[in-house]
């Protein structure tokens, strides 16, 4: 695996995707979030470096380090899955941030059931539509099923963070939600079927897991100290040190 990307280093790197949520399948493709230090002229220049790259067999973005700080302040799980990821490589000045995850992971509960309640909207509103390689699972089972599995699966796991107060454990499915989500994946439920059994997700759990999230207090001192431990990390890669 690279080190760099465009003179810039790789500070962590995270399989996420399918294989951080044990709902891989043996045609699944690896899906890599690295991130990296940012250069002198990013910094001066404001900018965060982006770039990324889709195939059939492996899917990749590169982030300043910066954003990982955001996403997780945030609740945003572009932040909070990479630090579960099924398989990760880090630089050790980052071994705070891996060692405390299941802590930041809940820094922000209230903005994290927002962008997870958003993102699944956006998905339901989706299902007749699809990229090229998706438009088949349309033609084929009426309806987007990838989108239809990561719409169930952010109201999952909302659920489950409710119900163990643990990220780690509500990311990764076992057992009957693995098997619900795999079989909406495998187009099982027909399109009908699928909107009535989020319909009813919503009418059985939705307003007892918003007051749920919406009544947890953000972890301000924690953000602050993963943005410091973020700075001095990059002030030490700017200074060559080790």
């Amino acid at each position: 695996m690279e080190t760099t990307f465009e003179g810039r280093k790789i500070i962590f790197s995270s399989l996420v995707g399918s294989w951080a949520a044990n709902l891989n399948t043996p045609i699944s493709d690896e899906d890599w979030i690295h991130f990296v230090t940012p250069s002198f002229d990013d910094l001066y220049d404001k900018t965060m470096f982006y770039s990324t790259k889709m195939s059939a067999e492996l899917d990749w973005d590169c982030h300043d380090i910066r954003k990982l700080g955001d996403w997780v302040a945030s609740g945003n799980m572009k932040g909070i899955t990479p630090l579960f990821g099924f398989n990760m490589t880090f630089d050790p000045k980052l071994a705070w941030i891996l060692d405390s995850a299941d802590e930041l992971a809940l820094v922000n509960l209230p903005a994290f059931y927002k962008c997870n309640k958003g993102v699944s909207q956006d998905k339901m509103e989706n299902l007749h539509r699809g990229t090229v390689t998706e438009n088949p699972l349309i033609t084929r089972f009426g309806y987007n099923t990838k989108q239809a599995i990561h719409a169930l699966r952010l109201l999952l796991v909302l659920e489950r963070v409710m119900n163990t107060g643990s990220m780690r454990q509500a990311l990764w499915f076992e057992g009957a939600d693995r098997d619900l989500l795999l079989n909406v994946k495998a187009g099982e439920l027909t399109k009908d079927v699928f909107i009535t059994l989020v319909n009813a997700w919503h009418v059985n759990h939705g307003a007892e897991i918003e007051a749920w999230f919406m009544s947890r207090p953000v972890n301000n001192e924690l953000i602050s100290e993963l943005n410091l431990r973020i700075k001095e990390l990059i002030r030490q890669e700017l200074r060559g040190q080790n």
